[in-house]
């Protein structure tokens, strides 16, 4: 039986639930935007899983972790087109790999796949039955599968809210901000240095989501900012003048971080107190990055609550703003009340507020 609907009314766990149960067996086919996923089921398994999400390919994957060579994946994709069958198949067929490694490769895709898909909380699914054929089928239980991926929705739900796109490159806004207790986040930052993009360093790791989520908390910390530039940032912010901070506050404002302008032209106004002209962008700057989080936070009656117990508190890494916040919050406060007796900037609080959710620390 065809099955289609929208995400929304039927969440892609509840559909890979429900065609596990039947031992179904056909192609669910589901969109969000221009993102479109595939996934090949039979009997409570997925056998294989396609994407037109161009960092997701298996190419990508093997060059990425080094395992195939520049020379051999260009042969390997010369006779992919000539034979038109997958690339799996092309590189069985010219030697590059085993069975056996193309094999649990194809796995950890299908895995990251159905993981992502099942993240999604809007769009549209179809399911078509009938026989399913491939070249390098895989076997992943759903059963198996679908209660990691589905405790993994939220945090990839926020990865993908400061991390929309993997094709992107980083640049290094604050090596202050890389918590000193998490040195594998020292670790992504190196790479960043390295002028790799977030898909190569996904790629250099063993799991593409660990990788996504290390990268996600440095933004979130504000370590790292989004290259939005066609050309790579060549200087740490630290290096540059009063005059080009200015400049790349309006980069990154024009390209929609403002909470990243906001930080930029703070700095620049700290370079050149007299400029009028940095005073009055910061000052627009704020207001704009104000109007955004109070429509974000303020729309509705919020009492922000702590997620951690006041000892667990003693090892983790709060700035001046963030630590007056944590102080204040006991669970009766609303946040608006939290805004009127801080004596911070509104605008100070409300980022807070944001970065303190994001890592858990706090409930809004």
């Amino acid at each position: 039986m065809s099955l289609k609907g929208s995400l929304a009314t039927m969440p892609a766990g509840d559909l890979f639930e429900w065609l596990a149960r039947r031992g179904a067996r056909g192609r669910v086919s589901l969109e969000r935007g221009e993102v479109r996923r595939g996934f090949d089921v039979d009997g409570g398994e997925v056998r294989a899983a396609r994407s037109n999400v161009p960092t997701e390919g298996l190419g990508k994957l093997l060059l990425g972790r080094e395992l195939v060579g520049e020379e051999a994946m260009q042969a390997a994709l010369r006779r992919q087109a000539e034979s038109g069958g997958s690339l799996a198949g092309a590189l069985l067929a010219t030697g590059v790999l085993g069975e056996a490694v193309l094999r649990l490769l194809n796995e950890e895709l299908v895995r990251e796949s159905l993981a992502e898909a099942v993240s999604w909380t809007e769009g549209g699914f179809e399911f078509t039955p009938g026989p399913v054929e491939s070249e390098m089928p895989v076997a992943v239980s759903i059963d198996d599968a679908l209660p990691f991926a589905l405790a993994e929705s939220p945090r990839r739900r926020e990865i993908r809210r400061v991390l929309p796109s993997d094709g992107v490159h980083l640049w290094i806004a604050d090596k202050g901000r890389v918590p000193a207790d998490r040195p594998e986040l020292a670790a992504v930052v190196a790479q960043v240095e390295a002028g790799r993009s977030v898909d190569q360093i996904a790629c250099d790791s063993p799991s593409r989501f660990e990788a996504l989520d290390r990268i996600a908390a440095l933004l979130e910390a504000g370590a790292l900012r989004l290259e939005r530039r066609t050309r790579r940032r060549e200087q740490p912010d630290a290096e540059l003048d009063a005059q080009a901070l200015g400049q790349a506050a309006r980069g990154r404002a024009i390209g929609g971080d403002r909470a990243g302008a906001l930080e930029l032209a703070r700095r620049a106004v700290r370079g050149a107190p007299d400029e009028d002209e940095l005073r009055t962008l910061y000052h627009s700057l704020e207001r704009a990055l104000l109007a955004e989080l109070s429509r974000d936070l303020l729309a509705r009656f919020s009492v922000p609550r702590l997620l951690v117990d006041d000892p667990d508190l003693s090892g983790v890494e709060l700035d001046e703003v963030e630590s007056r916040l944590v102080a204040r919050i006991d669970g009766r406060w609303d946040l608006l009340s939290l805004l009127q007796v801080i004596p911070l900037r509104e605008v100070e609080i409300l980022m807070a507020c944001k970065r303190l959710a994001a890592r858990g620390i706090i409930s809004l």
